[in-house]
C-alpha cells in the first residue's frame, strides 16, 4: 500500500516550461490594461519607471538566487528569511508571498474579466472571473505537465503581442520622426 512516504515526486516541467513561466509572469495581464493608461499620463517616462522596476526586481531575484544556490533546500524566500533572519520574520515573508499571490490572483481574474467585458458587454464581469478562475484551478488540478503546457502557450502569446505591438509602435513612430 503506498501511503504518503512512498510518493515520489515527478519533475515533468521541461526548460521550455521554466521559462515560458517566468516569463509570462514578468509579463503579466495587467501590462496590457494598466500600461495605455500610464503611457496616458507620464508618456514616454514609463519606461524610466518599467526600467528602475526592472532593475529592481532583477537584483532581488538575483540575490535570491544566489542564497537558494548556496543552500539548496526546497523552500522559497520565507525559508531564507526564517533562517537568516529568525521566526516572526519568516513568518511575515510567507505570508506577506500568499497575500501578494492571492492579490495578484485576482487582479489577474479582474483583468480577463474587463477584456470579457470589452467584447461581451452583456456577460457579468462576476461570471468571467468565476468561470476561469475554475478552469485554472482544473488545469492546475489537473498536472504539472498540462499547468507548464497552458503556461507556455498563454505566455508565448503575450509576448507575440508585445512584439507585435512593439514593431507596430515603431512602424507608426518612424514617419513621425
Amino acid at each position: 500500500m503506498d501511503g504518503p512516504k512512498n510518493i515520489r515526486l515527478k519533475r515533468n516541467l521541461t526548460n521550455r516550461h521554466i521559462q515560458f513561466i517566468a516569463l509570462g509572469g514578468a509579463v503579466g495581464t495587467g501590462l496590457f490594461l494598466g500600461a495605455g493608461s500610464a503611457i496616458f499620463v507620464a508618456g514616454p517616462a514609463v519606461v524610466v519607471g518599467y526600467l528602475v522596476a526592472g532593475i529592481i526586481v532583477f537584483l532581488m531575484m538575483r540575490q535570491l538566487g544566489e542564497m537558494s544556490t548556496q543552500d539548496s533546500s526546497a523552500g522559497s524566500s520565507s525559508y531564507f528569511a526564517y533562517k537568516y533572519w529568525g521566526d516572526f520574520p519568516g513568518f511575515l515573508a510567507g505570508w506577506n508571498y500568499w497575500f501578494e499571490y492571492a492579490l495578484a490572483g485576482i487582479t489577474e481574474l479582474t483583468a480577463v474579466a474587463a477584456y470579457t467585458q470589452y467584447w461581451f458587454a452583456d456577460i457579468a464581469t462576476w461570471k468571467t472571473a468565476l468561470f476561469f478562475f475554475i478552469v485554472i484551478n482544473i488545469v492546475n488540478l489537473i498536472a504539472v505537465k498540462a499547468y507548464g503546457e497552458v503556461e507556455f502557450w498563454f505566455s508565448s502569446i503575450k509576448i507575440f503581442a508585445i512584439c507585435a505591438m512593439i514593431l507596430t509602435g515603431g512602424y507608426i513612430w518612424k514617419p513621425l520622426v
